[in-house]
């Protein structure tokens, strides 16, 4: 949440619910379709990009995937 947040990507997290994290989008599936295409995996949940960040993933690849986001999200 923390990545994304210091790229101005909004983000509602999951209480007890895992490392969920949504992202508001005003197209979440067509978001995801585009994330994909870059290679971040996510998922379109009620008006939201989901996402599953885990302790497997690296410092580096977090960036990418919220830099990614970012564009993705904000146009």
């Amino acid at each position: 949440a923390g990545v994304l947040a210091s790229v101005d990507v909004p983000v509602r997290e999951l209480p007890n619910r895992g490392a969920f994290l949504l992202v508001p989008a005003d197209d979440a599936s067509g978001a995801c379709d585009r994330l994909k295409l870059a290679g971040v995996n996510a998922d379109a949940r009620n008006g939201c990009i989901r996402l599953c960040p885990d302790i497997l993933n690296t410092q580096d690849e977090l960036d990418r995937a919220a830099a990614i986001i970012a564009r993705v999200v904000q146009g």
